[in-house]
């Protein structure tokens, strides 16, 4: 995770502020789980015993997709990684990052695509579903800074596969003061 630094100096006020940006990526730092637990992707949801995702991306030539895109490809500039549950390729997998926000919000933008479809939360909350949902080459994005909160959040994704390659690929950027 980044964390750049901005100070605003706004001259003449007296008022400088500080903001910081976090960016949360997929990779094996996310748990992963092939079973649905109650209340899987709620912040209060104990994922201990879950292990980490694997990095799925180097398995893409093993399922004949040929030419296969990079993340950057679909999420410019990202250092996120195609990630599931296991090399088995479930047909479908709970993925779980808590992260932490230390200042009130400024924007927060999540970024995502799975192949082939998925089901994403912030804290619970259900986000909408968009087009990209069932086309793995289009990445959806949403608005999530008012579902983020200062202090403990958690992204979740409900990932499923309808055969061959599997990944889910997500970005969370977060502007936040300090």
């Amino acid at each position: 995770m980044d964390n750049p630094t901005v100070s605003i100096d706004l001259s003449g006020t007296g008022i400088t502020t500080t903001i910081d940006t976090l960016s949360v990526v997929t990779d094996t730092s996310w748990k992963a789980s092939g079973v649905v637990e109650t209340n899987w992707q709620e912040l209060s949801f104990d994922d201990s015993t879950w292990p980490n995702a694997v990095d799925d991306g180097p398995n893409m030539i093993i399922h004949d997709v040929s030419n296969p895109p990079e993340p950057g490809d679909l999420i410019p500039g990202t250092t996120a990684k195609f990630i599931w549950e296991s090399n088995t390729y479930d047909n479908e997998v709970f993925l779980r990052k808590k992260i932490n926000i230390d200042g009130p919000i400024v924007s927060a933008v999540l970024k995502i695509t799975v192949d082939n479809n998925f089901t994403s939360y912030i804290n619970g909350s259900e986000l909408p579903e968009m087009a990209g949902k069932y086309d793995w080459t289009t990445v959806d994005q949403y608005d999530v800074s008012e579902i983020l909160q200062s202090g403990e959040n958690v992204i979740a994704i409900h990932a499923k596969n309808a055969g061959g390659y599997v990944g889910a690929l997500a970005e969370l950027i977060i502007q936040y003061n300090n």
